[in-house]
C-alpha cells in the first residue's frame, strides 16, 4: 500500500503532526479529526492538520496532498469565521487543482444559517466525497444541496465495560432503597451546549429522589451560569438529591462511566440543530456497559434495542430495575 498524505482543515488544532495527546474538549475534533488521523497514521500515511490562516506561499502542504478534509469550522467573531472561510475554499481548490481529492465533512445543522450555510454549500460543490455524520444530517444536506453524502458515524474513544445495570439491592430481587450513603448514581456528560436539557429535564426526576438518594454528577465545562444552575438543582431536595459537578476531560469521563449505575442523555427534542446530533455519547455509554435513558433523536432510536430511547426516561429507570 502506497502511504498517502492526508491533512484535516481546521483552526481549533495546532498545525504540524497530529499530537495523539490531544483532548480537545469538543467531541467533534475529537472523533471527526483527532481519533481518524491517528488510525490513519498506525497504518501508514502521513497525516496532519492544515490551518489555512497561517500558510504562506513558501509552506503551503497542499502542494504535494492526497487528500484534504475539511471538517467543522467555527471561528471567535463573523468576521474570522468569513475569513477563514474564503481562505479554506481557496485552499481546498487549490489541493483539488494539484491532484487532492477533497472530502467535506459534516456534523452540524447550519445549512440555512446566513455565515455558515453558504459556505457549507460551496464547499459541498466543490468536494469530491461529502460525508454526514447522521443520516438525519445527511438527508437534510442532500436536500438542500442535490448532492450525494455518505454516512460515516463518530469511532468510539473510551475503554470497555461490563454490561450491567444492578446496583446492589436489585441484585437481591427486591425493590431498591438508595440511601444517602449508597444513592443510585447517575451521569449525565458533554458539551455545555446541551445542559440545557439536562436542566430542563431535572426537575421529573423527583419521582425518583422522593423515594431514594440520588446522586447526579454532571461531567462539562465549569462555566459559571452552569455552576449556577447546579447550585440551584441541588437546592431542591438537599437530603436526597446530590449534584456533583466534575470538570470535563476525558479521563473524568471514563471514570465516572465505570462509578455510576446509569447514564442520563435527555434533549431539546424541538431543536432541529439536535435532531442531527451523532450517537457518539450514547455509544460511549454502552460500551461502558451502562444503561442509558436517552430521549428519542433520530440516531438515538437506530440503537433502541439496547438502551431506553423514549421521552419518558424515569419509566426506563424503572424498567431497567425490573430487568
Amino acid at each position: 500500500m502506497t502511504p498517502l498524505k492526508i491533512s484535516w482543515l481546521t483552526e481549533y488544532l495546532a498545525p504540524g503532526p497530529i499530537d495523539p495527546s490531544s483532548d480537545s474538549p469538543m467531541a467533534s475534533i475529537r472523533y471527526r479529526i483527532t481519533l481518524p488521523a491517528l488510525q490513519f497514521a498506525e497504518r501508514g500515511h502521513d497525516v496532519s492538520v492544515l490551518n489555512p490562516s497561517l500558510l504562506t506561499a513558501g509552506t503551503e502542504r497542499e502542494h504535494a496532498l492526497d487528500v484534504l478534509v475539511v471538517p467543522k469550522q467555527q471561528a471567535s467573531s463573523v468576521e474570522e469565521t468569513v475569513q477563514w472561510q474564503n481562505a479554506a475554499l481557496a485552499l481546498a481548490d487549490k489541493a483539488k487543482q494539484r491532484g487532492a481529492l477533497i472530502v467535506a465533512d459534516y456534523c452540524d445543522y447550519h445549512i440555512d444559517t446566513p455565515i455558515l450555510g453558504p459556505f457549507q454549500k460551496a464547499l459541498a460543490s466543490l468536494a469530491d466525497v461529502r460525508v454526514a455524520s447522521t443520516k438525519k444530517l445527511s438527508s437534510i444536506m442532500s436536500t438542500a444541496t442535490g448532492l450525494n453524502f455518505h454516512v460515516i458515524s463518530d469511532p468510539i474513544e473510551g475503554p470497555r465495560g461490563n454490561a450491567e445495570y444492578n446496583p446492589p439491592e436489585s441484585r437481591k430481587g427486591i425493590r431498591a432503597i438508595f440511601s444517602a450513603s449508597n444513592p443510585l448514581r447517575l451521569l449525565w456528560f458533554g458539551h455545555e451546549f446541551n445542559f440545557g436539557a439536562l436542566y430542563n429535564f431535572a426537575p421529573q426526576l423527583e419521582t425518583l429522589y422522593s423515594k431514594n438518594a440520588i446522586e447526579l454528577v454532571v461531567v462539562t465545562n465549569p462555566m459559571p451560569a452552569i455552576v449556577d444552575s447546579i447550585d440551584k438543582l441541588g437546592n431542591i431536595a438537599p437530603k436526597h438529591f446530590k449534584l456533583r459537578l466534575q470538570p470535563w476531560s476525558r479521563s473524568a469521563v471514563w471514570h465516572e462511566l465505570q462509578q455510576c449505575h446509569c447514564v442520563l442523555i435527555p434533549a431539546q427534542l424541538e431543536n432541529p440543530k439536535v435532531a442531527v446530533k451523532s450517537p457518539n455519547r450514547l455509544i460511549e455509554s454502552l460500551w461502558a456497559g451502562k444503561w442509558v435513558l436517552a430521549h428519542p433523536i433520530p440516531s438515538y432510536e437506530e440503537l433502541g434495542q439496547w438502551a431506553w430511547v423514549k421521552e419518558d426516561l424515569i419509566s426506563g429507570h424503572q424498567w431497567g430495575m425490573e430487568n
